[in-house]
């Protein structure tokens, strides 16, 4: 898969919802009503300006760039750790049976699965874990409800 363009929207690392749309819309495109200023702290303007922004800004003023810094366990934590995990994960990428509800392949030496269910599910066997979304996601050879893990494969 090396070449394969992976990408995160504006703001998809803090967990910020679509924003309102403007008035007028800027956008012929009609992208307005997903974009909202960056919020970079809590403060007017939420740190993207000391005037009024030409879009609205985002309801959830306490998700920013500021606050997620500052909390290890945020979304803004776990989008730098996988970035960083992404290269050591080895090339190709082969799709596992699974669970419904669980999408889950091999890149690598890696498992990788997210359960998008609301139950705990059985996820293909993996070793130890690398990275969980939550801590104790994958246990006992299930994966909870809403939540990803990697683990090394077994041998």
């Amino acid at each position: 898969m090396a070449g394969d363009a992976a990408f995160v929207y504006q703001g998809d690392e803090l967990g910020l919802p679509n924003g309102p749309p403007g008035t007028p819309p800027w956008d012929r495109a009609g992208r307005d009503p997903l974009r909202s200023p960056m919020q970079w702290d809590d403060g007017p303007g939420a740190g993207f300006t000391s005037g009024a922004p030409w879009l609205p800004l985002g309801p959830n003023r306490e998700r920013n760039v500021a606050a997620e810094q500052a909390d290890e366990g945020s979304l803004l934590h776990l989008y730098r750790r996988l970035l960083r995990l992404r290269r050591g994960l080895g090339d190709g990428v082969r799709f596992l049976d699974s669970a419904p509800g669980v999408l889950a392949f091999e890149r690598g030496d890696h498992v990788v699965a997210v359960n998008t269910s609301a139950e705990p599910q059985l996820v293909p066997a993996a070793g130890a874990v690398v990275l969980e979304t939550q801590e104790g996601a994958l246990a006992g050879g299930k994966l909870a409800p809403h939540a990803g893990a990697i683990a090394r494969r077994r041998e």
